[in-house]
């Protein structure tokens, strides 16, 4: 009765050993599934904050390129009626100007030829 006993206790103990296993091993294989879905959320979060990201800073560059646009559109228009202004002083002023520079030259053509004299 007493081998019995010890051989019905050895029988439980090896039961017991043998769901351990089982127990173990699904335990380790949740594990593994866990890590990997954790992993792969990462993976996906990483990649939705770069997403983002990217969105954000397009955003921003288009913000500074049409402000950059406005401000070398206001540039170039301020160059522009400045020329037409500097052009409308030249056409103004033009004749006197030629007066003048010819007035220099027969200036200094006459005083080339008093030296001479």
């Amino acid at each position: 009765m007493h081998a019995k006993m010890i051989e019905e206790t050895l029988g439980k103990i090896i039961s017991i050993d043998n769901k351990t296993i089982l127990i173990e091993k699904e335990a380790i294989s949740i594990e593994k599934e866990k890590y990997k879905q954790l992993k792969k959320d990462k993976k996906d979060l990483e990649f939705a904050l770069m997403k983002e990201g990217r969105k954000e800073a397009k955003i921003k560059y288009d913000e500074i390129v049409g402000a950059a646009r406005v401000e070398a559109a206001e540039i170039e228009a301020s160059g522009l009626a400045e020329c037409e202004r500097l052009k409308g002083l030249l056409d103004e002023n033009k004749e006197e100007m030629v007066e003048k520079v010819f007035m220099r030259l027969f200036e200094a053509v006459f005083s080339q030829l008093k030296n001479l004299e």
